[in-house]
C-alpha cells in the first residue's frame, strides 16, 4: 500500500493556480447545456469563451447523438504523467481518509481499470479494498485538478458541436448539428474528439453515437477504455438484444434482481 501526494514535484500539471478550497458544486456542471449556433471565437488563440449558456434544456434525441464518457476519469488524470504508473492498481481517496496500517478509514472514490479487476471500485471501504489488492497506491482527491481538465475537455467538445449537455464532471452528450451530417462523418468526428482530448489532456475517452442519447449512452461503455461504438437506427435491435438488462441507464443491482426474477436478462 503506498500514498502519492498530489503536491509532489512529478505532478507538474498542479503548479497552476488552483485552490484546494474553491467552491466545488456538482451543481455548477450538472443539467447543464450550451448553444454555439451563434458562437464566435478566434482562431488564433483558441479562446471559445463566447457562447450562450442555456439552463434546463435537454437535446432532444435527434438522428445523430453523441455520449463521451472519459475513462477512469480522476485516476487517469492523476497519473497521466506517470508511466511508471501505467497498468497499476490505483485508487483515488475521499476527501477525509487515513491509510494507518492497522485501521484504514475512507471510501475509494475512483479506481483504475487495473485496480478494477481486483473487484475494486467507487463507494468501497478503504478496508475492503485492500482486502482485495494490497498493493493499490492511493491519491488524495483534487476536486479544483479535476474540475480544470474537465473545463478543457469541454470547450474540446464545444468546439466539435453544436450542442453540448454535460451530464457529470467527466461525461456530456453531444448533437453535432453540422459537423456531422451523416453516420460516417459522424465516425470521423469521435475520432477526431477522442485525439483532440488526448493530444490535450493526456487521457482517453470513450464515444457512443446513436440515434438517441439511451443507445449512445450504453454504446459509449460497450468498448471501453478508449473505445468507439457507432451504432445506425437500422442496426439498434440488434446491438442492444443481446446485452445483459443491467445496461441500461438507470437499472442497478436491485432492479436488474427483479427484472432476473421476471425471466428477463437481456434487453432483446
Amino acid at each position: 500500500m503506498s500514498q502519492l501526494n498530489n503536491n509532489s514535484n512529478y505532478n507538474n500539471y498542479n503548479n497552476s493556480n488552483t485552490n484546494s478550497n474553491s467552491n466545488y458544486n456538482n451543481n455548477n456542471y450538472n443539467n447543464v447545456c450550451y448553444n454555439y449556433n451563434n458562437r464566435n471565437y478566434n482562431n488564433s488563440n483558441s479562446n471559445y469563451n463566447n457562447y450562450n449558456t442555456i439552463e434546463n434544456e435537454n437535446i432532444k434525441d435527434e438522428k445523430i447523438v453523441f455520449h463521451v464518457d472519459m475513462d477512469s476519469f480522476f485516476a487517469s488524470v492523476e497519473t497521466r504523467y506517470r508511466p511508471d504508473l501505467k497498468d497499476k492498481p490505483v485508487v483515488v481517496c475521499s476527501k477525509t481518509y487515513s491509510l494507518d496500517p492497522e485501521s484504514p478509514k475512507g471510501v475509494v472514490s475512483a479506481a483504475s481499470y487495473a485496480a478494477r479487476s481486483y473487484g475494486v471500485h467507487s463507494a468501497m471501504p478503504f478496508a475492503q479494498a485492500l482486502k482485495l489488492c494490497p498493493d493499490l497506491i492511493f491519491f488524495p482527491l483534487n476536486k479544483s485538478l479535476y474540475q480544470e481538465v474537465s473545463n478543457s475537455v469541454m470547450k474540446i467538445l464545444e468546439k466539435n458541436s453544436y450542442i453540448v449537455q454535460k451530464a457529470s464532471i467527466d461525461e456530456a452528450y453531444l448533437d453535432p448539428g453540422h459537423f456531422a451530417k451523416d453516420y460516417k462523418e459522424a465516425k470521423v468526428l469521435g475520432e477526431k474528439i477522442k485525439r483532440e482530448i488526448y493530444e490535450k489532456e493526456k487521457i482517453t475517452c470513450s464515444v457512443g453515437i446513436a440515434p438517441n442519447r439511451v443507445v449512445a449512452k450504453i454504446a459509449s461503455g460497450f468498448k471501453k477504455p478508449d473505445g468507439l461504438t457507432l451504432v445506425e437506427p437500422e442496426n439498434v435491435i440488434e446491438f442492444l438484444s443481446p446485452l445483459p438488462v443491467n445496461k441500461l441507464p438507470g437499472v442497478g443491482k436491485k432492479t436488474n434482481m427483479k427484472f432476473n426474477s421476471a425471466g428477463i436478462k437481456t434487453i432483446g
